[in-house]
């Protein structure tokens, strides 16, 4: 039995020098789970802006489409984030199937 996961993570980290590529850590925790991206949901708290700092935490969040939430890490309220990042794990609950 695989109970869903969900990655958390707030950074202020701009750097490019991560070991890994999005897509390897997508592929790693993907494998993590059985498999099944379905059972994983991601939020992310980053300095991405639209430019360069940070793209490489927006392109992993954005890899998990709609199981994937990303905001700024330069909000003055975090409680928007949070409060819809509720609503996406129990929606993502709603439609888990375990393994």
């Amino acid at each position: 039995y695989l109970p869903l996961l969900v990655i958390t993570f707030i950074s202020d980290d701009a750097n490019y020098e991560d070991t890994g590529t999005p897509q390897s850590w997508y592929d790693a925790v993907v494998a993590a789970k059985g498999g099944n991206p379905e059972a994983v949901v991601v939020l992310g708290l980053t300095p991405y802006d639209g430019g360069t700092a940070g793209a490489h935490w927006h392109d992993f969040i954005g890899l998990w489409g709609a199981r994937g939430l990303e905001a700024s890490i330069a909000l003055a309220d975090y409680t928007p984030f949070f409060s819809e990042a509720v609503g996406l794990i129990e929606d993502t609950c709603e439609d888990f199937v375990p393994q």
